[in-house]
């Protein structure tokens, strides 16, 4: 049975990552530790462990001014968590400034949330562990997106056996999330 659960906390509190078989960590380019909710993520996962194995298995080092093996907005890559009790799906969304037109940036954000629920399917999972992609450094607001994000994750999960835990930190944006639920 498919289920869509609004959680208020901290993503990686214990009693949130019991809950998940994977967590979704919104990644730079590099799959470098970054800030907010990616920082949090690799330090709970080890940050030399997780860096270590995303430059030997992705090919991306720091180094590279070519950036050749860089992510490309809207991929994913899955790595183990380490000494998280969870896999760890890597997502790259777009930066909302990075284009003219809204509609195209929102697009390719939707996309992304696209990628990783069928990403969390083809790999078994049965729930998995989502914070609001874009909302931070990205540029993206929760009153832009979460109206389109929440029907996105409706509709995907319909018929298919995954629960995602979509966790936000506020109180406030929690319930910008919960309105558009039962809708």
């Amino acid at each position: 049975m498919e289920e869509l659960v609004i959680v208020h906390g901290n993503i990686v509190d214990d009693d949130i990552l019991k809950l998940g078989d994977a967590i979704v960590l919104p990644t730079n380019p590099m799959m470098r530790c970054g800030a907010g909710i990616s920082g949090a993520i690799f330090k709970k996962a080890g940050v030399d462990q997780l860096e270590h194995y995303t430059e030997k298995t992705f090919g991306i080092s720091y180094y590279d001014m070519t950036r050749k093996n860089e992510m490309k907005p809207t991929e994913v890559r899955v790595t183990p968590g380490f000494a998280l009790p969870c896999d760890i799906i890597f997502a790259q969304g777009p930066k909302a400034y990075e284009y003219e037109d809204f509609e195209d940036a929102l697009n390719l954000l939707l996309q992304t949330y696209q990628n990783i629920i069928h990403t969390a399917m083809v790999r078994g999972y049965k729930s998995i562990l989502l914070p609001a992609l874009g909302t931070g450094s990205y540029g993206f607001t929760h009153v832009d997106t979460a109206q389109n994000v929440i029907h996105l994750l409706k509709t995907m999960l319909q018929g298919n056996d995954l629960t995602v835990y979509f966790v936000v930190y506020e109180e406030e944006t929690r319930y910008i999330y919960w309105q558009y639920l039962n809708t």
